[in-house]
Parts: C-alpha cells; structure tokens; sequence
C-alpha cells in the first residue's frame, strides 16, 4: 500500500513488520476479494540479507523492487495475457481497468511481513505461523518470485 515506494523515496530502510503501519497489510479477506476479481499477483522476495538485524540497511534491494515495479518489469502474466487474447473482442470495456489491476500486488518481504526480534510471544506464533505458510506461497501460480542476484 505504497509502503515500500514512499520509504524508497525517502532513502530510509523498509521497517520490520512491527514498526509499520496497520495501513501496510492487506487482510486474507482483501486479498482473496482482490484475487477473485482482479487476479491480485503475489510478489515473493528473495535475496540475501546483508545484516543479522536488518536485510537491507541502505535501501538497496528495496530499490529495485520499486524500480522492477514502476518500469512495468513485473507483470501478472496471467491476467496480461487474458487481456491480450481479449483484444479483439470490443464488448469488455473493463479490460482497461483489469490491465491497470494486474500491475498491483502484495509483497511478501519477509523482513516486513513477518515479525522480528524482539518479538512477544503473540508475534513469535505468528511468525512460525507464517514461516509454515511459505510452500504455499512458493507454489502458487499467482506468485511471482523476484530473485536479487547481485550485490
């Protein structure tokens, strides 16, 4: 929800999931109502942390996630390609808006989506609860996963 880009912007670090804002996460519910009608693409980061306490303390992976994003490199495919084959049919004046839908997602940043030390103990059961969902999250077919290669 414009998290990651305005701290990009800032050129300040994305916070831990307990520093941010409630405003920052989409619930279960809107994201299976987005999914339904938007085809709401999921974002799974991976790269490597360059510090125990912080994966990205200059900002730089959070740099190209927004610039992957801004430049169009990230594309729900699924939904483009819908779009495409329904080119020719001039009868869904709504394919306009489900192209713009198809470039929103939810980014699962691990860092930002799961909590991290110092936890309570509440937040220590979510996030095991959350480190057990990460297979569904790899093998869906609405995820996309962005790999950081280089330093």
């Amino acid at each position: 929800r414009g998290t990651a880009t305005a701290a990009a912007a800032a050129a300040v670090p994305l916070p831990r999931r307990q520093d941010l804002p409630r405003k920052a996460f989409c619930s279960l519910h809107e994201i299976q109502q987005r999914t339904k009608r938007f085809h709401l693409g999921v974002i799974l980061l991976s790269y490597p942390w360059l510090h125990r306490t912080h994966p990205d303390p200059r900002g730089y992976t959070l740099s190209l996630v927004v610039q992957a994003l801004e430049q169009g490199l990230i594309q729900n495919q699924s939904l483009a390609k819908e779009v495409e084959d329904d080119d020719d049919d001039d009868s869904n004046d709504d394919d306009k808006d489900n192209w713009e839908d198809s470039r929103k997602y939810a980014i699962f940043w691990d860092f930002a989506s799961l909590h991290q030390h110092p936890r309570t103990e509440e937040q220590t059961a979510s996030f095991h609860q959350g480190l057990d969902s990460l297979a569904l999250f790899y093998s869906h077919p609405q995820t996309i996963c962005f790999q950081v290669t280089q330093l």
